[in-house]
C-alpha cells in the first residue's frame, strides 16, 4: 500500500499576478455533526502527522477585471491532455471557517503521485465564494471554481504550490451546484436552480489568457435545473430539471438538449422520470453513453433516496430499474470500465458500490467509515485509472480525503486516507483532479 505524506505549508504572496497562461503546460501534477456514526476509514493506512498550522491564503480581491471577446474564442490548446501517468494536482474546497456563522471560501491543493501517494502541500487560495464545484480544463493548467452564489472563478494552476486567481464572473441569481466543460476546453455550461426564469443553463467562455465572459445570448432557461451530463458525442447534454408541480406545471424532470454549431442549446426531448419532486445536483452517464443514472437526494420527496437507472437510445430514455434504500444519496460516479458505479451517501458515512448483473444494476458492496461523503473525483486514464478521492470527516472530527481503488468491475479497495486536520475550517467538500 502506498504511504500518505503531509508536507509543510507554504504561503502564497498576496496579490500575485496570474499572468498569461496561453503557452502553459500541464502542471506537475452538510454539517460536521453528522459524522459521529462513521468508523475510521484510514485506520489501516500509514499517515504522516498533518498537524501543520493553517495554510497560507491569497486574497480573492486581487482579480484582473479585463474581459475577453466571447465571439471568436480562438482555440488555445486547453483541450489537449497531458501525460496519463504524471503527477496530478488535486483541489478541494473548505466550506466552513473556525466560526460556524462565517462560510469558508478557500480551496486547498494536494499532490497525487503516480504511485497513488497523496500529499498535502499546505497551499490554500481564497476564491471569495463558498465553493460548490471544481473542474479542470483537460490540459490541467486552469481550474474553474463555481460558487454556490453563482460566482465562477478561473484559477491558474502551475503546480500544487502555485495557484493564482485569473478572473471571475457573476451568473444570474440562482442556486448553483454543477458545471460541465465542453470538449473544446473553453466553453463552460453552468446549471442554476431557480423556480423562476433565472433558472437554467449559462454559457461561459474561457479565453486563452484565462479570462471569463458570460455569453448571455446563449442562456437556456430551465426552471429548477439540476445536474447535467455530456454524452460521448460532445453534443448531447442530459439535464435533470424543468419539473414544476406549481403553475405553470411541467411534470417532466429530465431533458435532452443538443449543442448548436454557434453555441447554446435546443431541447430535443423531455421525460417524466420521478412522479414526485426531484433534486439531483449530480447525474452520471456511462462512458459509452448508454446508461443514465439520476439520484433523488431531496429529503421531502416521496421518492427520496431512490436511484433511477435509465437506458439511453438516441435521444430517448427507457426506465430500466429503480433502486431504493440508498439513504442520504448525494453523488453517483461511473468508473472508466463502465461496469462500476460509486454512490456517495453523506449521513450514512459510506460509499456504495454498484455493478450490473443478470437482474440489472445492484449494490454489491459498501465502503464504510467515509464520514459525510458527498462529492467524489476519479482518475479516468493511465495506471491510476479508477482511483477515487472522497472528502470525508471521521468520528473523532478529523477531516481527510479517502482513497478508493476500482480494481475490477464491482471490486473496490479502501487505500486509506490523508488527514487534513481537526476543526470546522479543515472540513473538505468539493474536489477535482487534473485529468
Amino acid at each position: 500500500m502506498a504511504l500518505l505524506a503531509c508536507a509543510g505549508e507554504t504561503v502564497l504572496p498576496v496579490g500575485q499576478d496570474a499572468g498569461s497562461i496561453s503557452d502553459a503546460q500541464l502542471p506537475d501534477s452538510g454539517s460536521p455533526d453528522d459524522a459521529g456514526v462513521a468508523s475510521d476509514a484510514g485506520e489501516d493506512a500509514s499517515v504522516a502527522d498533518s498537524g501543520a498550522p493553517d495554510a497560507g491564503e491569497v486574497d480573492a480581491g486581487d482579480v484582473d477585471a479585463g474581459q475577453a471577446d466571447a465571439g471568436s474564442n480562438p482555440a488555445c490548446g486547453f483541450d489537449q491532455l497531458g501525460p496519463a501517468d504524471g503527477p496530478r494536482v488535486v483541489l478541494t474546497s473548505h466550506p466552513f471557517t473556525s466560526d460556524p456563522q462565517v462560510p469558508g471560501t478557500t480551496i486547498r491543493s494536494l499532490s497525487l503521485a503516480p504511485d497513488a501517494t497523496l500529499t498535502d502541500v499546505g497551499q490554500r487560495l481564497d476564491v471569495g465564494t463558498r465553493v460548490a464545484r471544481i473542474a479542470f480544463v483537460p490540459r490541467g493548467d486552469v481550474a474553474l471554481v463555481l460558487g454556490e452564489d453563482g460566482t465562477l472563478v478561473s484559477v491558474r494552476v502551475s503546480g500544487p504550490q502555485d495557484l493564482a486567481i485569473i478572473d471571475q464572473v457573476t451568473l444570474p441569481p440562482a442556486g448553483y451546484g454543477d458545471l460541465t466543460l465542453l470538449p473544446d476546453g473553453q466553453t463552460v455550461v453552468v446549471t442554476g436552480t431557480n423556480s423562476t426564469s433565472g433558472g437554467g443553463l449559462s454559457t461561459v467562455r474561457l479565453a486563452c489568457d484565462g479570462h471569463l465572459t458570460v455569453d448571455t445570448a446563449l442562456f437556456f432557461p430551465l426552471r429548477l435545473a439540476n445536474g447535467a451530463a455530456l454524452a460521448p458525442d460532445g453534443v448531447t447534454l442530459w439535464v435533470a430539471g424543468g419539473q414544476a408541480l406549481f403553475d405553470p406545471q411541467d411534470l417532466r424532470d429530465v431533458r435532452v438538449l443538443a449543442l448548436q454549431p454557434g453555441g447554446g442549446f435546443v431541447e430535443r426531448g423531455a421525460f417524466d422520470i420521478f412522479t414526485d419532486y426531484l433534486s439531483a445536483e449530480n447525474v452520471a452517464l456511462s462512458p459509452d453513453g448508454t446508461t443514465f443514472m439520476v439520484p433523488n437526494g431531496l429529503d421531502f420527496s416521496n421518492e427520496a433516496d431512490e436511484l433511477a437507472v435509465l437506458t439511453v437510445s438516441g435521444e430517448t430514455l427507457v426506465s430500466a430499474a429503480r433502486l431504493t434504500g440508498l439513504t442520504n444519496l448525494t453523488q453517483v460516479l461511473f468508473a472508466p470500465d463502465g461496469a462500476t458505479l460509486l454512490a456517495s451517501r453523506a449521513e450514512s458515512n459510506r460509499v456504495a458500490v454498484l455493478t450490473p448483473g443478470a437482474l440489472g444494476w445492484t449494490v454489491v458492496g459498501e465502503i464504510a467509515g467515509i464520514g459525510l461523503a458527498t462529492q467524489m473525483a476519479m482518475v479516468t486514464r493511465g495506471s491510476l485509472s479508477g482511483l477515487t478521492l472522497v472528502p470525508s470527516v471521521d468520528t473523532n472530527g478529523m477531516s481527510n480525503v479517502a482513497r478508493l481503488a476500482v480494481d475490477a468491475p464491482g471490486t473496490v479497495r479502501d487505500l486509506g486516507q490523508l488527514d487534513l486536520g481537526m476543526g470546522f475550517e479543515q472540513i473538505p467538500e468539493a474536489i477535482a483532479i487534473t485529468p
